[in-house]
């Protein structure tokens, strides 16, 4: 019988994708496993996005993810704006983010995380089974 266990919280970071244009949005899909035993309505996979070279990393939402929030109470974008102008009205699914240079390329990060408080848990995690980072270049 072979068993694997699980710290409570673990990350990755992808490699910097490169783009050929300036990149002005970007949005992310993806396909999670959540183990059965997890409590329901909880948020086990956290994802972020950030410009490289510079290391802010800006929480994302998935698409096809009901609508999540941050520790602060905010909602969780599902669509990051790089230096776009900030429209008078803007809905809580999209962030206007500045960068002091064009941002060409991006890293993802996700955070796994599994209820310590359920019995057995350090033999169960999230998965992450696939993703699709998409990029909107400007036409120059």
């Amino acid at each position: 019988v072979h068993q694997f266990t699980y710290v409570p919280v673990s990350e990755f970071v992808t490699i910097p994708y490169t783009f050929p244009g300036e990149v002005d949005k970007v949005s992310l899909l993806v396909s999670e496993i959540i183990p059965n035993d997890f409590p329901k309505g909880m948020n086990y996979i956290e994802y972020y996005v950030s410009q490289s070279p510079d290391i802010e990393w800006h929480q994302i939402n998935p698409l096809d993810s009901p609508t999540i929030f941050s520790q602060d109470g905010n909602v969780v974008p599902r669509i990051l704006n790089f230096n776009a102008p900030t429209p008078a009205v803007t809905n809580n699914e999209n962030k206007y983010v500045t960068t002091k240079t064009p941002v060409t390329s991006l890293r993802l990060r996700a955070v796994f995380r599994r209820p310590e408080e359920l019995e057995n848990s350090e033999s169960m995690t999230p998965i992450l089974k696939s993703y699709r980072l998409m990029a909107h270049t400007r036409i120059t």
